[in-house]
């Protein structure tokens, strides 16, 4: 199991999220959200990660256009998705299922 960031962000401490598995980041630097390619590049990468969406999560951390693509294209290839949010009334990250309709 693997939590999977889509770009670093140093404000923020990854360590509750380790409860659901090795932190991995997507990439090591901030991406343009507006780039031609990037919806297949996510797929490529994931695939490359060898992605389960049964058993790894993303984390949904970084920017809002970089997630909303990011959770587009894993929808669109893989159906569902385990998501990590970080939940500020708790202090916790909780975890979400989402599918495809």
């Amino acid at each position: 199991m693997r939590v999977i960031v889509p770009e670093p962000n140093h404000r923020y401490d990854f360590k509750k999220a380790a409860v659901y598995g090795e932190v991995v980041f997507l990439y090591e630097e901030a991406q343009n959200p507006f780039r031609d390619d990037l919806l297949a590049e996510f797929v490529t990468r994931l695939e490359e990660l060898g992605f389960d969406p049964e058993e790894d999560s993303l984390c949904m951390t970084g920017q809002n256009l970089i997630l909303a693509q990011l959770l587009a294209a894993v929808l669109a290839k893989f159906g569902k998705v385990r998501t990590l949010m970080f939940d500020a009334r708790v202090g916790d990250y909780r975890l979400k299922m989402l599918e495809a309709a």
